[in-house]
């Protein structure tokens, strides 16, 4: 007789359509689901739809979720959109307690998950307009929401790139987004997953965001930027009470200070003056400002306040920064350490900072680096007496200008004028100290051409050899033959 009760709904009798909902909540057949579904969206009748909510909640499925999710956005008439929020909950609780399990299956399996019609903003109002007695359900509900939502924006960030727009509407989930979201930031199986997780929490108004963060940083090694985490949208204090708990780690130390975090000890005075390369401030803070100055030399002379450092130690007097440059002149791997070197020496411009160039000069593995200590000791001023090293760097530069079948073009070694300007400066220091052989040399040195590449802007590329550059030896001659002259008189 189900096709009977359903003519029943249609009757202008208000009491027989109640009795007709109320059998029909009992009924499996989906034509009776089908008959209470029109019957709420075509009713006028406040009581009668409110029945048949009660009606669909013991039901469930898709459809009836479909038709609570369209009642519960009404915002015309808040005791429906109440009613149908507490059904949703409901409905939606033991849909979702049930699926939740499956999750994890699905992503070993590599399938997409999707949370179907998870609707966030529903559950939210449901938070706030639905009743005492549904609340637990809404938290339960709304939490297994959230780690669907996360688990889905982790899943997709495997696959493809990603912009703002997940990062913003994962943040806005509030504080039920938090506990998946560190999840995903200590245990996700992709690059893109954790740095998904790390961008939401920088925008979480939740100050556990802040402590979480900063574990992950400290965990991970505190690595600069862009593994750095953002931690300027987060409540200060929460930051602050969490870097403290890393305070002898420097780059902790950094952030502490860029967030206005005043230091407490001397050495903490004495670190921030040295992470500011603020030499001068650190040696006045006594006796422990410089353990602090004499442990860090050898770490920030060679980073981007090297330069900075070494004229401090010139103006004191100190020798450490030769002692420490000169090793580096021979580093095969890179001729960038190399180069450094050779920087700080010049600005030393003692007699110990030339010796160490000129003993390393023939030996130097890199002909950048060698360019380069050239170059650092035509800036000397300190070229101290004649010795056995001037003689070895000054043959080695004739032997190159007077091989002139390039056979060490094998080693990239090319005349340049930086040694041809080095070669004269020695021969106008040094006149009586070198010996007639290397004079001889000298007074013979050929006339090179430095060939180069320059850059095609038409061709967008480097073009091999197609300039030159005439390097005129001319007056290395004349000083040498002068002298060989002077001596036979």
């Amino acid at each position: 007789m189900l096709w009977w009760t359903i003519r029943q709904l249609r009757s202008s009798d208000h009491n027989v359509q109640l009795g007709a909902v109320g059998s029909l909540a009992s009924n499996p057949s989906p034509k009776a689901e089908a008959a209470l579904i029109a019957l709420l969206r075509e009713s006028d009748s406040r009581d009668l739809r409110l029945a048949v909510l009660d009606a669909l909640t013991s039901r469930g499925g898709p459809r009836v979720i479909d038709t609570f999710l369209g009642l519960a956005r009404l915002e015309g008439d808040e005791g429906l959109s109440r009613a149908a929020c507490d059904a949703l909950v409901i409905v939606r609780l033991g849909w979702h307690e049930s699926l939740a399990p499956r999750l994890s299956s699905l992503r070993d399996r590599g399938q997409s998950v999707s949370p179907g019609d998870l609707d966030t903003a529903v559950l939210k109002k449901a938070a706030q307009i639905g009743s005492a007695e549904t609340r637990g359900a809404v938290a339960r509900a709304w939490e297994i929401a959230v780690s669907m939502r996360v688990a889905e924006a982790a899943e997709q960030s495997r696959r493809t790139a990603w912009g703002t727009r997940p990062i913003q509407e994962l943040a806005s989930l509030g504080p039920a987004a938090f506990e998946p979201l560190c999840d995903l930031l200590r245990r996700g199986e992709t690059k893109n997953e954790r740095k998904l997780a790390r961008r939401v929490l920088e925008e979480f108004e939740d100050s556990r965001a802040a402590k979480a963060l900063v574990e992950y940083w400290a965990a991970q090694g505190f690595p600069e930027a862009p593994d750095e985490p953002d931690l300027s949208k987060l409540d200060i204090e929460a930051v602050i009470a969490a870097l403290l708990a890393h305070v002898d780690n420097d780059e902790a130390l950094r952030v502490l200070d860029k967030f206005g975090w005043k230091p407490q000890t001397i050495p903490q005075s004495a670190r921030i003056a040295m992470l500011h390369g603020n030499w001068e401030a650190l040696l006045s803070l006594g006796s422990e400002g410089k353990v602090v100055f004499d442990r860090c030399i050898e770490r920030f002379l060679f980073g981007k306040s090297g330069l900075d450092l070494a004229k401090c130690l010139k103006e004191r007097g100190d020798d450490r920064a030769v002692r420490l440059a000169a090793p580096r002149l021979l580093l095969g791997g890179s001729y960038e350490p190399a180069e450094e070197a050779a920087e700080i020496l010049a600005l030393m411009d003692s007699v110990e900072a030339v010796n160490a160039l000129l003993c390393a000069f023939p030996k130097i593995a890199w002909p950048r680096a060698r360019k380069a200590a050239a170059r650092a000791l035509s800036r000397c001023s300190s070229w101290g007496s004649w010795n056995q090293d001037y003689r070895a760097a000054f043959l080695w530069i004739l032997d190159l200008f007077n091989d002139l079948d390039n056979t060490r073009y094998v080693d990239r070694e090319t005349p340049d004028s930086v040694y041809a300007n080095l070669l004269e400066r020695g021969i106008n220091t040094f006149p009586k100290h070198l010996d007639a052989p290397l004079l001889l040399a000298a007074g013979k040195i050929p006339d090179r051409t430095l060939t180069s590449s320059t850059w095609n802007e038409e061709r967008q590329g480097y073009e091999a050899g197609n300039k030159r550059t005439e390097i005129d030896c001319s007056r290395i001659r004349q000083l040498a033959n002068e002298e060989l002259l002077c001596r036979k008189v």
